[in-house]
């Protein structure tokens, strides 16, 4: 690697920690723009300025100009001015827009680059719609929405980890079908899904009500966490394509879409998942089971510090390998703690707060020893 662009490198990483990620936080998409760091050299290097600097440096001048830093130089500030201190005149210090510019530029091209674009095939047009970052199974989730059974479409559960992305996906499955998005977490009776009649005689409507009557796709998030009579009504919704609300039956819409989201393919819970219940198969049987684990394309996608990730990781394997009781690191904590550390946030802390998760001290310290190693292994 030649020290043009080692430079260059530098500046890049620099730029994605000051500049990009943040921008790119703004705008919903952190992970993709650390994957465009090769861009952002390669615009870097293919730059005027950045040539003139290096050739000026290394061959047209015996004496380049000094590197001067202000107090409140930060690191882009400091590889901005070494990159392009040959700029004319050369005594004055370099002003980074310029090279800034470019990094907007490829924040921009990483936005188009990491957008997924589906194909959707239904009654009113075949088009392409771009959905942004997606889970791998994205695409199966998708089609498997916009199948049909006896005019129906049907109805996926998606059964994975915490913090994999299920209720982003069942949002962009709204926004691929061009429907409204709506959504409930566990349930404690079947009126929360259906709606009452409250006191003054005026019916009150629920979100599911709204999408099964009028068209759009609710997802029922954490279902085998709910109670007993909810999980009823909805089965019995599902099972009739008609739902009995409290001022009549109303017929499932040709556009409702329902996804049923969990940790557990109602099985019943475990150690780390307690509460959730163990599901009527009867009820099982209506859906299209989707396995949804940790896809580690989208967790490096949205986890801009890679240092970090490896981090995580590394424990998280460890605590998989340990059968460690509790343990429960998702992408989340990738996410978390790289926003974290981001701030500022020192390393100890972060771990407490992004992995440690509640851990006593016998089961967490060997884990802790695994991420500091880790982390200075990075």
């Amino acid at each position: 690697m030649t020290e043009q662009t080692t430079m260059a490198e530098r500046l890049a990483t620099a730029s994605m920690q000051r500049v990009l990620y943040p921008m790119a936080r703004r705008l919903g998409i952190p992970g993709y723009v650390e994957k465009r760091k090769g861009d952002l050299v390669a615009a870097l290097l293919a730059h005027p300025d950045c040539q003139e600097a290096y050739d000026a440096e290394t061959g047209a001048s015996a004496h380049p100009a000094p590197v001067t830093e202000s107090p409140g130089d930060d690191e882009v500030a400091r590889a901005l001015r070494t990159i392009l201190a040959a700029r004319a005149p050369r005594s004055a210090p370099v002003d980074e827009t310029a090279v800034r510019l470019i990094a907007e530029e490829v924040v921009r091209a990483a936005m188009e680059g990491a957008a997924v674009s589906v194909t959707v095939n239904d009654a009113r047009t075949e088009r392409s719609v771009s959905v942004g970052a997606q889970h791998a199974r994205f695409p199966l989730l998708l089609k498997v929405c916009d199948t049909f059974v006896d005019g129906k479409r049907m109805v996926p559960w998606l059964g994975g980890p915490p913090g994999t992305g299920k209720t982003t996906a069942a949002r962009s499955v709204a926004k691929a079908l061009d429907l409204s998005f709506a959504f409930t977490g566990a349930l404690d009776s079947p009126y929360a899904l259906s709606g009452f009649i409250d006191a003054g005689g005026r019916t009150v409507r629920t979100a599911f009500r709204e999408a099964w009557e009028n068209g759009g796709v609710f997802l029922f998030d954490e279902i085998d966490a709910s109670h007993a009579s909810a999980v009823v009504a909805f089965n019995a919704a599902l099972a009739n394509g008609v739902c009995a609300f409290p001022d009549g039956m109303v017929e499932r819409h040709p556009d409702n879409v329902c996804i049923a989201a969990a940790n557990t393919f109602g099985q019943g819970g475990n150690a780390n998942l307690a509460g959730r219940v163990r599901q009527d198969g009867a009820f099982l049987d209506r859906f299209a089971m989707i396995h949804w684990n940790i896809d580690p394309a989208l967790e490096s996608a949205i986890c801009p510090d890679k240092r970090w990730l490896r981090t995580v990781r590394a424990t998280r394997k460890a605590a998989t390998d340990r059968s460690v009781t509790g343990a429960t690191i998702t992408p989340r904590a990738s996410v978390k703690g790289a926003a974290l550390l981001a701030n500022g946030v020192a390393f100890d802390d972060v771990c407490e707060m992004a992995l440690r998760c509640g851990l006593p001290d016998a089961s967490w310290e060997p884990l802790l020893s695994v991420a500091r190693s880790a982390w200075g292994e990075s």
